[in-house]
């Protein structure tokens, strides 16, 4: 059942789903933040600029520090020439690393809906592994969820549910190894 306010939000949906398939930020995405004023955390091992371990170096990635003890990352796919900018903001639930993140573009004016996609982080002995929590399996657990509220677009659910219960979803089943997308290992360039 909608409630009132997601009655009135409810043309925003395919307008928020664009924005972030657009920035290539995962296939399950979300209305409500993870990371909230309260649950925020910083890792100051996350700011530098990193690369693929591969040695491909066909993504870069710029981390700065933000303002609200969040993250500034551009991502550089150079082996398709694209470029994204997101903000970043750092969440650990069950002593798991997970980073909010939103596109940050200005594009559509007040048009721009922050809407939020989920990456796993862990650490590597010689750098990062990050994972989308976006897989098929994850994706069916919102689907199947009878606490948290979706919109159901084309494949994709898009969770409308509230942080509380997106965070409570996150920690029965963001932290199981189904939930995760293929996983890229970064490495330090400086």
């Amino acid at each position: 059942m909608l409630t009132l306010f997601s009655k009135r939000t409810l043309w925003l949906i395919p307008i928020l789903a664009a924005s972030l398939f657009t920035t290539a930020c995962g296939d399950l995405l979300s209305v409500a933040p993870l990371a909230t004023d309260s649950n925020t955390t910083f890792d100051p091992n996350l700011i530098g600029t990193w690369s693929d371990l591969d040695g491909s170096n066909s993504v870069i990635v710029s981390v700065r520090e933000g303002d609200k003890r969040d993250y500034d990352i551009l991502w550089i796919d150079t082996k398709d020439n694209d470029k994204y900018r997101v903000n970043g903001r750092l969440v650990q639930i069950g002593g798991q690393k997970i980073l909010d993140v939103t596109p940050v573009s200005s594009d559509a004016g007040p048009f721009t809906i922050p809407g939020h996609a989920f990456v796993y982080i862990s650490s590597l002995e010689n750098g990062l592994k990050i994972q989308f929590l976006d897989s098929k399996w994850i994706q069916e657990k919102a689907k199947q969820s009878k606490s948290l509220t979706y919109y159901q677009l084309e494949d994709h659910p898009i969770i409308t549910g509230t942080s509380a219960q997106l965070q409570d979803f996150f920690l029965q089943n963001g932290l199981n190894e189904q939930a995760r997308g293929e996983p890229m290992s970064l490495r330090r360039l400086k």
